[in-house]
This record gives structure tokens, sequence and C-alpha cells, in this order.
């Protein structure tokens, strides 16, 4: 088994797009997501690479595509290609979009999963494989609103952590 883990986040429903953006702004999550992934490996798709921001386009990313990617370090054609360039690395972390969480969910050893407790009519979904089996939960104590955005939850968002069972 790789040493790579899924981070997502999620509505209840499993939705994680809209119209290709993230429908939320939860600071906590956010939070959460630098926690993990600041020095780690990052694998990406070329439309989630789009529209990440500039600090996190900054850190080791990896990313996949069938066509070239001008603006990204590394990018890789296939999953044999990306696990022989991830090698031995000890955090590798797989960011998105949809086709990539489906691609690599068979490489990964856990899923990070933050649900944020409400429903956005997202049009891309992400389910978690029945061989993955509930170890933890805990809830991600967040404020409402930012310097720019109001977001209203009715609970904060909670993370849940899978592993291989």
């Amino acid at each position: 088994m790789h040493n790579m883990h899924i981070i997502v986040a999620t509505d209840i429903a499993g939705g994680i797009a809209k119209d290709g953006k993230i429908p939320w702004y939860c600071p906590a999550d956010l939070a959460h997501f630098k926690r993990h992934t600041q020095h780690a490996t990052l694998v990406v798709g070329r439309v989630t690479w789009d529209t990440l921001p500039a600090s996190v386009k900054a850190r080791d990313c990896i990313v996949m595509s069938r066509s070239p990617v001008p603006s990204a370090p590394r990018v890789v054609s296939s999953v044999d290609e990306l696990l022989d360039s991830i090698g031995s690395s000890l955090f590798v972390y797989v960011i998105g979009g949809a086709q990539i969480y489906e691609a690599l969910k068979p490489y990964c050893s856990t899923i990070i999963q933050t649900v944020v407790p409400s429903m956005f009519g997202c049009d891309k979904f992400f389910t978690v494989p029945p061989e993955f089996a509930l170890s933890s939960t805990m809830k991600l104590h967040s404020p409402t609103w930012s310097a720019n955005r109001v977001d209203i939850f009715l609970d904060d968002p909670y993370v849940k952590l899978y592993n291989r069972a």
C-alpha cells in the first residue's frame, strides 16, 4: 500500500463542488487542510489546480493531467507515473477533484473527510468506498464569519477519519 491519503471536504450529501467551485467557505476546514498538507506532497487534477490559491500552488504539488499544464511544477499523465514520482514520500495527500479522487482511492490508506453540515446543490460528489472503516470523528469548532464573507452553519463542521479495513 502506498502512503497516500485523501483529504476532502463534503457537504452532508457528499457534494464537493458546484459549477467548478467549492460552494462554501469554512475557515476551520481551511485551517485543518493547511495543518495536514502544509509540508506534504499534494496530488491534484488540472481543473482543481487551476482553482488553487497561490499559497497552495507554492507547495510540493503534482498535477495529474493528460494535457500539458505549463504552470505546474510537476505533471504526470497516469497513475503508474504518479506512483513512480512519489516513490516512498512520507506524506502525500490527494486533494481533488472528483476524477482524481476516484482514480486514486485504490492506492490510498486513509481518508480524512470534513463534513460541512448543510447541502449546497453540488454537481460533483465524493463517496467513501466500503473497504474503508470509520475510525474516529471530531468536531471542528468554526467561526461562522471571516473578514469578507459570512456563512452560517447550524452546527460546526466535523472530520471523519477512515482507514482501509
